[in-house]
């Protein structure tokens, strides 16, 4: 199994987060992130004052004191209840995910829309944004001839 948190599984987290997740995310990392969204996604979460944050603090049994402090302290409120979106687990970043690897294993699109169960356009969309990413990495890596050119310009054989 993959590593959850590998650079193509962070960028694909970075990419379905909304709300205060992406502040969050920015504080502290993934881990956290997805530990307070699958706590707390769809609802609300308290952030107390930091003066009042203390290791019982029901987001510090969650994501460990210093974490939970350092996002106190990051957030900024004072003593609010936040809304926490469902982020990379909701429904449409599961359904998204998926898509994105059928696609990319060749099924057609409506073949996709029918089993993710979502419409055809959505899936057009998806299937137009995996084709931008896979363009824009291939644009990003020289091929052998370009190699070969800068070791020739570098004037080692």
């Amino acid at each position: 199994m993959s590593d959850p948190y590998s650079p193509e599984n962070i960028a694909e987290i970075k990419r379905d987060l909304t709300g205060h997740l992406v502040q969050i995310f920015e504080l502290v990392g993934a881990e956290a992130t997805l530990k307070i969204a699958a706590k707390w996604g769809g609802g609300n979460l308290y952030v107390p004052l930091p003066k009042f944050f203390t290791p019982k603090s029901a987001l510090a049994t969650v994501v460990g004191y210093e974490i939970g402090l350092a996002i106190v302290q990051g957030l900024g409120f004072e003593g609010e209840k936040i809304e926490i979106h469902h982020g990379p687990l909701g429904l449409m970043a599961t359904a998204r995910r998926k898509a994105r690897r059928l696609l990319s294993e060749g099924r057609s699109v409506q073949t996709v829309a029918r089993e993710v169960r979502v419409g055809l356009n959505t899936v057009k969309e998806w299937k137009r944004q995996l084709r931008a990413a896979n363009n824009n990495a291939r644009q990003h890596q020289p091929d052998n001839d370009d190699h070969r050119l800068l070791i020739k310009a570098a004037g080692t054989k």
